[in-house]
């Protein structure tokens, strides 16, 4: 398998974890990169790899 026919694994995660954040405010704003990997138990850079992995 080439790497362009590799699938995405975090691709649905991505989606998710953006969608949590800007789509479901909580308190009246939208959470911060920084408040979901603290809520989730990961660092930002995990955080942004997962991000990277739905482009």
């Amino acid at each position: 398998m080439t790497q362009k026919e590799k699938p995405l694994p975090y691709l649905e995660l991505g989606n998710f974890l953006e969608m949590l954040r800007c789509g479901i405010p909580v308190g009246g704003k939208c959470l911060t990169i920084q408040d979901v990997c603290h809520r989730a138990s990961m660092s930002v850079s995990t955080y942004e790899h997962v991000k990277r992995a739905q482009v």
